[in-house]
């Protein structure tokens, strides 16, 4: 039996005296995976805001518009947030309106809520107090940093100047490149009428969530109650997201597959007398198999090693330059994780076939190869 270093010392050599070809390998996979890094962290930081708002204030039940594609795409009447705050084992609704819009060149996100249901601690007002009045807003950490904004000056929204009378910083990315109005005032602002993009319920201590939900649901064909830990799941733009950055991304690591796939095959051509004589002298075909499977799990190993720190040197750079608050992103070590076993995956599949293909050989027909 071979030693497992003298095995790994074989299968390294081998890729060395191939520089150029190795190279190249390693840089189509590293793009690929970098890119699923990038698009898959970005995607799933923008779901990963939204639930920070749920979870902040820990609601019962979320109320929202039926196969609503996001959040800001939601619509409620107010009679029915009226129906539902009167239901007998609810025992408060928190209305709120987003609206998202441009403020000059950036991007800004308007919510609508009143003043005595928005809780201070949770948004993390820092100076200066809520928006009261129609002529008032309280403006993120995030915008007024970017815009050069303080208490006392004045922002414009849809060609309405406010008043800026706070600044806080909620933690949540776009929510403090954005501003928090008074209800009333962002529904007449944006042409809501009495309608609100959601509803945070909250029930009566002891009630259960789910008959309320489904009573609600019953009640009217154009609302649907969520617990708040189904709430982004509903959406179904969230999912799509998320899936086309896949989808992109899967596309990119199978162009580098392809490559280490024309690298293995080449590599197995030019050493075919060695594979013969390593078959000659005993080598199992197993074992010449796991040696060109071997080469392939290194070059995408390390490509996939190269591909996180280029993912997260994007992201960096498109944190620095996209600063609107809304580019947010989701680097878990269990989505590494995964990304690292995808990039083994990816190179025993793009190895296994060359891998046969060497095993498969006849010796003598090898050794006599020119």
């Amino acid at each position: 039996l071979i030693r497992p270093t003298r095995f790994l010392s074989i299968v390294l050599k081998n890729l060395a005296r191939r520089k150029v070809r190795t190279v190249f390998a390693i840089a189509g996979v590293s793009i690929g995976v970098s890119m699923v890094v990038a698009m898959v962290s970005a995607a799933r930081g923008f779901q990963t805001q939204f639930e920070q708002i749920v979870s902040g204030y820990s609601p019962d039940l979320i109320v929202q518009m039926k196969n609503a594609l996001i959040p800001i795409t939601s619509r409620i009447r107010g009679a029915d947030a009226d129906a539902i705050e009167k239901d007998g084992d609810v025992r408060s609704v928190v209305r709120v309106v987003v609206v998202a819009m441009q403020v000059g060149d950036r991007r800004f996100v308007a919510f609508g809520m009143k003043s005595s249901e928005i809780e201070r601690d949770k948004i993390g007002l820092y100076e200066g107090r809520l928006a009261e009045s129609h002529d008032e807003i309280a403006v993120g950490k995030t915008a007024a940093e970017q815009m050069g904004l303080s208490v006392g000056d004045e922002i414009e929204l849809s060609d309405r100047k406010f008043r800026i009378v706070g600044l806080y910083e909620w933690g949540v990315g776009f929510l403090d490149a954005g501003g928090i109005l008074p209800l009333e005032q962002a529904q007449d602002l944006f042409n809501f009428d009495d309608a609100l993009s959601f509803l945070l319920v909250y029930l009566k201590p002891g009630v259960v969530p789910g008959p309320v939900a489904a009573r609600i649901g019953a009640g009217s064909s154009n609302l649907k109650a969520i617990e708040p830990g189904n709430f982004v799941n509903e959406f179904q733009q969230f999912e799509m997201i998320q899936d086309f950055a896949w989808i992109i991304s899967a596309l990119s690591i199978l162009g580098g597959g392809i490559v280490v796939v024309n690298t293995m095959i080449m590599g197995v051509y030019e050493r075919t007398r060695e594979i013969g004589l390593l078959l000659a002298i005993g080598w199992s075909r197993l074992r010449v198999i796991g040696l060109v499977v071997a080469e392939g799990v290194v070059i995408c190993l390390v490509s996939g090693l190269i591909g996180i720190g280029l993912g997260w040197l994007e992201l960096e750079l498109a944190g620095r330059y996209i600063q609107d608050g809304w580019l947010a992103f989701d680097l878990t070590p269990s989505f590494l994780a995964l990304v690292v076993l995808i990039s083994v995956g990816l190179g025993v599949g793009s190895s296994l076939y060359p891998g046969i293909r060497a095993a498969s050989m006849h010796p003598v027909e090898a050794l006599r190869y020119e």
